[in-house]
């Protein structure tokens, strides 16, 4: 709109200011609303991780020690070398060097 052109009833700067007000806030609310809408949708569909502090066994990568062990997804570790797992990282940190034998419940 340039400053010669005459003003209407219909544009916006003829408009009351709360009017005004709610367009222009408008863009604001609905772009928070689609992130709202797109978190809980992709939330939904994609899922979400489960944490626990149960000493289970998530992912295996090819090739490595756990799979030649032949360890699985969801395994449970009940022992470390004889000693009751109850706090999974914090028992396997304490035997990163040395070599273990591990209890499992399949």
């Amino acid at each position: 709109m340039t400053p010669d052109e005459p003003l209407n009833e219909r544009s916006f700067y003829t408009k009351p200011a709360w009017k005004k007000f709610i367009v222009i806030s408008a863009g604001a609310v609905f772009n928070f609303l689609l992130a709202i809408v797109l978190f809980f949708g992709l939330n939904a569909t994609v899922g979400n991780l489960t944490y626990t502090n149960d000493p289970v066994i998530g992912n295996i990568i090819p090739g490595s020690a756990a799979e030649q062990a032949h360890l699985q997804s969801n395994d449970r570790i009940l022992t470390i070398d004889g000693k009751k797992s109850l706090h999974g990282m914090k028992s396997v940190l304490a035997y990163k060097v040395l070599p273990i034998m591990v209890l499992l419940l399949l």
